[in-house]
């Protein structure tokens, strides 16, 4: 390896080129539409490449390859079992792929293959084969390693993944919402500017907005302001609020401009298992013991400690850290998790290369059990997190039941309370048992910082989670979505909020716009928010979930609609057309109502007595 490189110079791999080809592993050129990789014994053609960053390239492999991996299944066994069960039955959303690069930096077009990997559409990779011609294996390993630097890095879209339309589905990630605001980012010069201290939180612009974003807390729902990943600046919540105003973004201090890289989650993750994981674990603890690493890289021990499960105590968790220190270099360090099974165990080891994302979970119920569930699963993920306890609840340390163990396991933070974690951006992500727990500050920094709440989670009903891109991100969704049904007292808080809104239309009339609009609408449509038949479409969505919720039913409620506004399109892709003031034809009747004050619940026409044909959840 050269000292002081970027890069492993595959010193191991010179003998390839010794002799007349005597590779297992190599590519293969003919005319200009021959090309592909020569395998152990057996010529795969590549469908489609892709150039990926720091030399490397990734082709797309066919039916040929994928078959014979199809009819095998030990490579599923290691796996998580969400994974496993993925490549079992949804075998038509996988791809398969070979990875190549440059023999050298000095050498330009000199590829070999490297390795090939099984990919989800979700982000997951899995290594399936090592190009078995190195003779140092240390450089296959630490060619690994930065290849996942560079994926980790790379926003993760499934319309890259998806080039050719093969997985479109009706509301899902499909080249059908190319133009979703979820995925493209605007390029608004103005913004909606929110400033906390003279709002009344009166609510007026959440209810005529879709994309105000509210949170609910102690003292009610409090106004966070607007989500710019979403805010198309239609103007409609300046007709309503005198404290908001439309200014330019590039007139805005730092501190109050949006930066999405700043808590960015990292894009592809991928497992690496058995044998070859239990090599690589061996190669990345030796340099970071021995600190070899070169001028311009370096591999670090971050963590190393037991797993929260009791079941498996001696189970052991490594983590490494991988960090490009070139002075030009814009990527951030890679995590590497290392899973050990204890002394004799039957599992072999599994690594996991992500993006080094810190996960906080706030400690706030008396019993801890959530929280103990969210850490115990977040343990599987591959990712740094610690327990954050409430101290506005509990006071000191020693009162929260899971402090103890966290405090052994290394995994509690301290000295500083949530507020001050995020905002010294040692935060990246927030797991709570209750969003309504976090402080206001949390929630109000991530909105203004990121441009929308992606990033703060708790067990929910599927309705209420903002949708991303990330990878991480929807993983801790799925996780979330699996915890919600096995604490019932989570729907139990769902239901007595629902009955309450209910109970009382007129008076929470706004909130339940407010909190619940999102439910109905989610974050990441396709339709400009002051468009009047989606508004109004939204009203009995919405609704229809409280009732479900209010008797303590997880609502089945979805809803595909398809807009048509190519104003509020060419305005989200680039500013090409802004939005006239007064927003689509009809705006108005959106308008009124979502203001619900035509409704016959708000009007006070049906009985709201208990057992009154207006509360049929008594």
């Amino acid at each position: 390896m050269a000292e002081g490189g970027v890069f492993p110079s595959f010193t191991g791999a010179s003998g390839i080129e010794a002799t007349a080809d005597p590779r297992q592993w190599r590519i293969i050129k003919g005319d200009p539409e021959v090309y592909g990789v020569w395998l152990m014994d057996r010529f795969y053609p590549v469908a489609r490449k892709e150039n990926l960053g720091l030399g490397f390239q990734e082709g797309l492999l066919g039916a040929g390859y994928a078959a014979t991996w199809w009819d095998r299944s030990d490579w599923l066994a290691p796996l998580p079992q969400s994974l496993a069960d993925f490549f079992r039955n949804k075998k038509d959303r996988s791809r398969f792929y070979v990875v190549t690069r440059n023999l050298s930096e000095n050498e330009p077009g000199q590829a070999v293959p490297l390795f090939t990997l099984a990919k989800t559409d979700a982000g997951q990779v899995v290594v399936l084969e090592l190009n078995p011609d190195f003779d140092d294996r240390q450089e296959i390993y630490l060619s690994l390693a930065w290849y996942g630097l560079v994926q980790a890095n790379t926003p993760y879209t499934r319309h890259r993944f998806d080039a050719y339309g093969d997985f479109m589905r009706l509301g899902a990630f499909s080249q059908v919402d190319r133009h979703n605001t979820e995925l493209t980012r605007k390029h608004l010069s103005q913004r909606i500017n929110f400033e906390e201290e003279g709002c009344t939180h009166c609510l007026k612009c959440a209810t005529f907005c879709s994309e105000m974003r509210v949170r609910l807390t102690s003292e009610g729902l409090k106004v966070l302001g607007p989500a710019e990943n979403y805010c198309t600046v239609c103007r409609l919540c300046l007709e309503h609020c005198p404290h908001l105003e439309e200014v330019g973004k590039e007139d805005l201090p730092p501190d109050r401009k949006a930066s999405p890289g700043a808590h960015f989650t990292g894009g592809e993750a991928i497992y690496l298992t058995q044998q070859a994981a239990q090599e690589a674990h061996a190669c990345f603890q030796g340099l970071a013991d021995s600190q070899g690493n070169g001028d311009n890289w370096r591999i670090t021990s971050i963590y190393q400690g037991t797993s929260w499960d009791a079941a498996a105590s001696e189970a052991e968790i490594r983590q490494y850290s991988l960090e490009d220190h070139r002075p030009d270099s814009c990527y951030k360090p890679l995590l590497i998790t290392v899973y050990l099974s204890p002394p004799g165990g039957p599992a072999p080891p599994l690594l996991i290369f992500r993006l080094r994302s810190r996960v906080a979970v706030f400690l706030t119920t008396a019993t801890g059990a959530i929280e103990a569930e969210l850490l115990r699963r977040l343990d599987s993920l591959g990712v740094l997190y610690q327990g954050v306890v409430n101290r506005e609840k509990f006071g000191s340390l020693g009162d929260m039941p899971l402090a103890p163990k966290l405090h052994r396991l290394n995994r509690l933070a301290q000295d500083a309370n949530l507020a001050a974690l995020v905002t010294s951006r040692q935060v990246d992500v927030v797991l709570t048992p209750f969003l309504e727990e976090l402080p206001t500050p949390v929630s109000a920094y991530f909105l203004q910082t990121t441009g929308n709440l992606a990033n703060l989670l708790a067990p929910q009903i599927f309705q209420a989670f903002t949708f991303s891109p990330e990878p991480l991100l929807n993983e801790l969704r799925e996780l979330c979505l699996e915890v919600f049904p096995r604490y019932p007292e989570l729907l139990t808080a769902e239901a007595e909020r629902a009955r309450t809104y209910l109970a009382d239309l007129p008076r929470y009339g706004a909130e339940i716009h407010a909190r619940y609009r999102t439910w109905g609408m989610a974050p990441g449509h396709s339709a400009c928010p002051t468009c009047a038949e989606l508004q109004t479409l939204s009203v009995p969505l919405y609704m229809a979930m409280l009732l479900s919720l209010a008797r303590r039913q997880v609502p089945q409620v979805t809803f595909t609609c398809e807009t048509g506004c190519m104003s509020e399109t060419l305005n989200k892709v680039k500013e090409v057309a802004q939005k006239v003031k007064g927003g689509r034809t009809g705006r108005r009747l959106g308008d009124r109502a979502a203001g619900l004050a035509q409704c016959p619940s708000a009007a006070g026409l049906f009985d709201q007595r208990p057992g009154g044909a207006g509360t049929p959840f008594h």
